[in-house]
């Protein structure tokens, strides 16, 4: 037994005995009638002092387990509040390196669209300045001349 629960049994024990003392000194010194009295006015008191007793010693093992499994629970809690608050700061730092990704892709995607409308709009003068100037090309036919002698043909323009 722990040191705690002698000192519960000694001071038990004292209570019991001092009821005790009072009963046998009440049925020496009266008679019984009046001792019957006495014992009457501490039936209660003994009652609950023994309801007491009871309820202490025999519920002390089950409340000491229960402060163990409380205890236990409690630091399978803290370590699963470690592990959540690593496993919150692992999403935020993923979250934060996949918001500067997304960020630079952005950043790339719009210097890409200013460069291809550069180059479109570039694409559309040369259009419209071929469209716009008119475009002179010499028609041309094919002639044939012959020489007298038939052996030679030649095309000229």
């Amino acid at each position: 037994m722990v040191p705690a629960e002698w000192q519960s049994v000694v001071i038990g024990l004292a209570l019991l005995l001092l009821i005790g003392a009072i009963t046998v000194s009440a049925i020496r010194k009266y008679p019984v009638d009046d001792a019957l009295k006495v014992v009457g006015a501490l039936a209660g008191l003994l009652g609950v002092v023994t309801g007491a007793f009871t309820t202490y010693f025999f519920t002390r093992q089950p409340l000491i387990e229960a402060r163990q499994q409380v205890a236990l629970y409690k630091t399978a809690l803290q370590t699963d509040l470690v592990a959540a608050k690593s496993a919150a700061k692992s999403a935020n730092e993923a979250a934060a390196g996949a918001q500067s990704t997304a960020n630079q892709a952005l950043s790339t995607a719009q210097s890409n669209s200013t460069a291809i409308e550069a180059v479109s709009e570039k694409i559309d003068k040369m259009f419209k300045k071929s469209v716009s100037q008119p475009v002179v090309s010499p028609t041309r036919t094919p002639s044939l001349l012959a020489k007298n002698d038939s052996s030679e043909t030649r095309w000229s323009w």
